[in-house]
């Protein structure tokens, strides 16, 4: 057994002594003054402490990754210190496992979802596939309901309204009735000539008579338009308005260049 010793100068107060190794140890206060020394033994309490990992700081000279050498990265294929180098520094992976995608203790466990092979170790790797998450536990997560995308982050009720089919792409359930659209399929297009997108109510164009295809050709021609997508003028065709929005059909006009009189019927008689 190894005998070692450390002097730590401290203030009064309570302090903590951490080892990354299982060790016997103990403490003990000592000092001195003219004509005299002391030593006794400390009051501490022992226990197995899990630490959080250290900030990353580049050139602190301290080996975060207790893997005897001094650099500023974890063993996870990771770029903890954001310097773009990956686990630079650290010892070279170790391919225990025969096959690629499998890790733990006996090479048992499924990491099929991770975009890149995993550590063998824990089963971390740099991220998921579209529609899985959990990179740290070998993507064993399928994405919840409402998620999609890259690490699950694609929110279904922002994109959709509602939830997606795919986990994957993120793609829309679709509504339940032909011509219907939006968060809660209540959105009618039924002046669409074909059927509109489930969740923005675009069609490719509308009936005659009608307009805005953008939003499910919601709006019916207003005053002097007429025809397809309302393009016709009442005014240019009329001269006024039009008494019908898909034909363009003029409203009737007066006679003029006559008198009441004219107008009556002629009668034959002696």
């Amino acid at each position: 057994m190894i005998n070692t010793t450390s002097d730590v100068n401290t203030t009064s107060g309570v302090h903590s002594v951490v080892s990354k190794n299982y060790l016997r140890f103990g403490c003990y206060i000592y000092g001195h003054g003219p004509l005299f020394g002391y030593m006794h033994p400390a009051g501490f309490q022992a226990c197995d402490t899990v630490t959080d990992k250290p900030k990353m700081t580049v050139g602190d000279g301290i080996d975060n990754d207790c893997d005897g050498h001094i650099d500023e990265e974890y063993e996870n294929r990771m770029d903890d210190d954001s310097d773009g180098l990956i686990d630079e520094d650290n010892r070279k992976f170790r391919k225990r496992c025969p096959k690629p995608y499998t890790w733990g203790p006996h090479c048992e466990r499924s990491c099929i979802n991770c975009a890149e092979d995993c550590i063998e170790d824990n089963g971390a790797c740099s991220h998921c596939k579209d529609g899985f998450k959990n990179s740290f536990g070998g993507c064993d997560n399928a994405c919840e309901e409402y998620e999609y995308g890259k690490d699950c982050l694609g929110s279904c009720i922002d994109k959709c309204g509602r939830d997606c089919i795919n986990r994957s792409t993120g793609e829309c359930e679709a509504c339940p009735l032909n011509f219907t659209w939006g968060p809660n399929c209540d959105q009618s297009c039924i002046h669409c000539i074909d059927d509109c997108d489930d969740v923005t109510g675009r069609c490719p164009r509308c009936h005659v008579g009608y307009k805005n295809a953008i939003l499910g050709c919601n709006k019916e021609c207003e005053v002097n338009e007429y025809g397809e997508d309302c393009a016709g003028s009442c005014f240019h065709k009329c001269g006024g308005d039009c008494v019908d929005r898909r034909s363009g059909k003029c409203e009737p006009k007066e006679e003029t260049g006559s008198t009441p009189w004219q107008k009556m019927p002629s009668t034959s008689g002696g």
